[in-house]
């Protein structure tokens, strides 16, 4: 977790011009620069090089995602959402905000900080929506690309067949395009905020430090935001100054999670789901709906969509293996062909002496604390 820090002035040392656009060599120059000079992450959080995973994972490492019955509208966003303690957080850090700098005439002109600047425009994301999404690109790239090349296509005689080549395709990929729920959670492309515990007062590009630095850091009126902020029990994003990211481990935070019966040690178990029980689940969903597409798509090529027999035929030993594979593929540190396969033999053996969901409970503690290397 971030140190508490007391909040102090940013004074400035040079203004960082660090952008994606940059060539390699001035790129991390610049950023070098950004870095040093917000180095004392006062009330920040940096999801880039410390925190990664903040709120995307439990105190055991297992990937997690909100539940959205304790979801709550963000005050003044267009039908934004986040936990229900954190948008009372907002609230009344916004509230005090606004009483604090109101007597200030120059409040209402400021560039990113003034009454009509400063609105939520981003808080949670949805990783069920996220991954829809990203599967259904998946399964575009896989028949509109892969399965062209050679004539793979021809070969597919059935949903054995089809999958086979679909874990075939994933493989090479899946450690920057990872398919598992669990997996892009885990990545570093993932937003924080699946997590529920963001507000973003802005929508700046996150690569540009100069914005940050000069429209944000260095703005007059920023130590205030920071202050308040911290009052309320957020932080700030060392990467994304206009994102707040709610501390639950602060005293601050307390005040607004206890009248929800929540404390840092309960909040991962009532409020979140974790991610590995609901990836078998999603995969047979995605599988059997791709090889049905796929199957209309050619008719009369002697594949049979599948039916009712669907679970009898592909049970949970045959969903383990398939999982297995797809997990292995997406960390960076793989097993060994031995241990790979013990890994496979004691999940069947777990299944078959307690049940399915023991059996993923052991196959995710397997790759627990593997960051998904995605940039």
């Amino acid at each position: 977790m971030p140190r508490r820090k007391r909040t102090t002035r940013f004074v400035a040392s040079g203004t960082p011009y660090g952008k994606n656009s940059l060539p390699s060599q001035g790129l991390y120059k610049e950023r070098s620069l950004y870095k040093r000079k917000y180095a004392a992450e006062e009330n920040m959080i940096d999801f880039w090089y410390g925190n990664t995973l903040y709120g995307r994972v439990d105190e055991a490492g297992n990937a997690i995602y909100p539940s959205e019955r304790y979801l709550k509208e963000v005050v003044g966003g267009d039908c934004l959402y986040c936990l229900n303690f954190v948008s009372d957080a907002y609230n009344g850090f916004i509230n005090e905000f606004m009483t604090r700098n109101r007597i200030d005439p120059r409040f209402k002109y400021n560039k990113k900080l003034s009454p009509d600047a400063l609105i939520p425009r981003t808080a949670w994301l949805s990783i069920n929506k996220l991954y829809h999404q990203h599967v259904n690109k998946t399964y575009e790239t896989f028949t509109g690309g892969y399965l062209r090349i050679r004539n793979r296509h021809s070969t597919i005689d059935g949903f054995d067949r089809f999958v086979e080549h679909f874990v075939d395709f994933l493989e090479p990929s899946a450690m920057n395009s990872p398919f598992t729920r669990t997996g892009i959670i885990t990545g570093l492309s993932c937003t924080p905020n699946i997590s529920g515990l963001c507000i973003e007062v802005g929508i700046e590009d996150y690569s540009d430090d100069r914005t940050k630095d000069v429209d944000f850091f260095m703005n007059y009126l920023y130590d205030s935001f920071r202050m308040v902020a911290q009052e309320h029990g957020f932080m700030v994003d060392k990467n994304a100054p206009w994102r707040l990211v709610f501390d639950f481990n602060s005293e601050k935070a307390k005040r607004y999670m206890r009248p929800y019966g929540i404390s840092s040690d309960n909040l991962f178990d009532t409020y979140y789901h974790k991610s590995y029980t609901y990836d078998v689940p999603s995969l047979k969903v995605y599988l059997k709906e791709f090889y049905n597409s796929f199957a209309a798509s050619r008719p009369g090529r002697s594949r049979t969509l599948l039916g009712a027999n669907f679970e009898n035929t592909y049970d949970d030993e045959y969903w383990i293996r398939v999982y297995s594979r797809i997990r292995q593929s997406e960390v960076s540190d793989k097993l060994n062909v031995v241990k790979y396969n013990k890994l496979v033999k004691d999940a069947t053996t777990i299944k078959r002496r307690l049940n399915v969901n023991a059996a993923l409970k052991h196959i995710n503690k397997q790759f627990l604390g593997q960051l998904t290397p995605t940039v």
